[in-house]
């Protein structure tokens, strides 16, 4: 999900099985919408003036596409790794060229071992190069943020054998080179993710999962963590929402950060500093997360300051703008 160069809204996912691309005019028109023939998804986006470069998954493959800016499709590529990829995110490298990393979801049921699915391409969709990491154990990385030295840091879950998911982040040079790996200070007896990444200034901002113990049963608690982008080591992290996980985080104008909670899409608010919670904003009164059919996947910033949300609700495609400031504190 993003904003196009004319403000529009630029959404991505699925529809009926098949990846979906949909533009919204600034008053919620459609403008154009792209249904591929392939199965599968598009998990993430990028956009300029002449169209829209689209990633994601079919077939349990990368799936790569450029569509024109009316909506015809340019070119498309399948690459297969020696895992599965459910979810591909990209990341612009230069005015023509992108980095795109496939990987398995970490609540998925794949056997076997997954790791990481490098492909450097352009924007004609030639190839540059591929490369995949594969350890003894599973890796997932649901999303991450580039910097402007090119350095590339990625939210981990990793799981050993029938072990429980652990939570964790990782930074990768331009050469792909891994040049540290942190764990999130998880319960080994209780799983974790590390799905959402926002990278500033120097710090690297997370939001996932963690369980955690209320009385005798386990429960689900969304956290948000800062992880010092030159070392890796752990500034703070704080839990937020029961029964959820974050799934993707922001800053807004203020440099406040914004984590967008799965279930219910509950944005939890809190201080860059040392996570100070500073409240929430809801988009729905009385939305229960444990039985909720909303889930959000991602969040972005308009140019007025609104927050745009994206994702599922009762099982139609969702989309959503809302003012920051409507804060329910509680």
């Amino acid at each position: 999900m993003d904003f196009a160069p004319d403000s529009t809204i630029v959404a991505c996912g699925h529809n009926g099985g098949n990846p979906y691309l949909l533009k919204l005019t600034g008053n919620r028109t459609k403008e154009m919408d792209f249904i591929s023939e392939r199965e599968g998804a598009y998990t993430s986006l990028w956009s300029d003036t002449s169209g829209y470069i689209v990633a994601g998954t079919s077939g349990g493959s990368m799936l790569l596409s450029k569509i024109d800016k009316l909506g015809a499709l340019v070119w498309d590529t399948t690459l297969t790794a020696g895992f599965g990829v459910d979810v591909t995110n990209i990341y612009r490298v230069t005015d023509k060229a992108f980095l795109a990393v496939g990987s398995a979801r970490a609540d998925t049921l794949r056997d076997g071992v997954t790791g990481l699915f490098f492909v450097y391409f352009d924007v004609n969709g030639l190839i540059a190069s591929k490369r995949e990491v594969l350890a003894s154990y599973s890796v997932y990385a649901e999303n991450g943020a580039m910097d402007n030295s090119r350095n590339l840091y990625l939210s981990i879950t990793r799981k050993v054998g029938t072990g429980k998911p652990i939570a964790g982040v990782a930074k990768y040079n331009d050469d792909l080179y891994k040049l540290w790996e942190t764990d999130l200070y998880n319960n080994q007896n209780y799983g974790a993710e590390s799905l959402g990444l926002h990278y500033s200034g120097g710090v690297v901002y997370l939001t996932g999962m963690t369980m955690t113990t209320s009385g005798e049963s386990a429960v689900n608690n969304s956290f948000i963590a800062a992880i010092n982008a030159s070392n890796g080591d752990e500034i703070w992290k704080k839990y937020r929402e029961n029964s959820n996980s974050g799934v993707d985080i922001l800053q807004n104008g203020d440099a406040t950060l914004m984590a967008l909670n799965r279930n219910c899409f509950v944005v939890s608010l809190a201080d860059p500093a040392d996570g100070t919670d500073l409240g929430k904003i809801r988009m729905f009164d009385g939305c229960d997360s444990y039985s909720s059919t909303a889930f959000g996947t991602s969040c972005a910033m308009d140019y007025g300051g609104n927050l745009l949300l994206g994702g599922s609700k009762g099982g139609d495609f969702f989309v959503a703008l809302k003012a920051t400031d409507v804060i329910d504190e509680f």
